[in-house]
C-alpha cells in the first residue's frame, strides 16, 4: 500500500505559513501508524514500512534533513501479508 505522508516535510513548511496544501487525487493524509490501523482494518499485517520521496531532489540540506529524519519524506509504503 502506498499513501501520501501526513508529516512530510513540506506539510510542515508550509503550514508555518498558514498555508494549506490540497491534492485533489487524495481524500486522506496518512501517519505511518494510521496506515497501520487501516491495513490491520482489512485484514493485513503489516510486515515493514518504509518511506519514499515522491521526486528527485538534488538540494542537499534537503537529503541530509530526510536522511536524519525519514518521517519527513514524502510517501509511506506498507509492506503487507494477508
Amino acid at each position: 500500500m502506498t499513501a501520501p505522508n501526513a508529516l512530510r516535510y513540506s506539510n510542515f513548511i508550509f503550514a508555518q505559513k498558514n498555508i494549506e496544501v490540497i491534492n485533489s487525487d487524495h481524500r486522506y493524509w496518512f501517519t505511518p501508524y494510521t496506515l497501520s490501523k487501516i491495513a490491520l482494518m482489512a485484514g493485513i499485517k503489516p510486515i515493514d514500512i518504509v518511506l519514499a520521496e515522491t521526486y528527485p531532489n538534488n538540494d542537499v540540506e534537503y537529503g541530509n534533513l530526510i536522511r536524519k529524519y525519514p518521517l519527513f519524506r514524502d510517501d509511506i509504503i506498507l509492506i503487507g501479508e494477508l
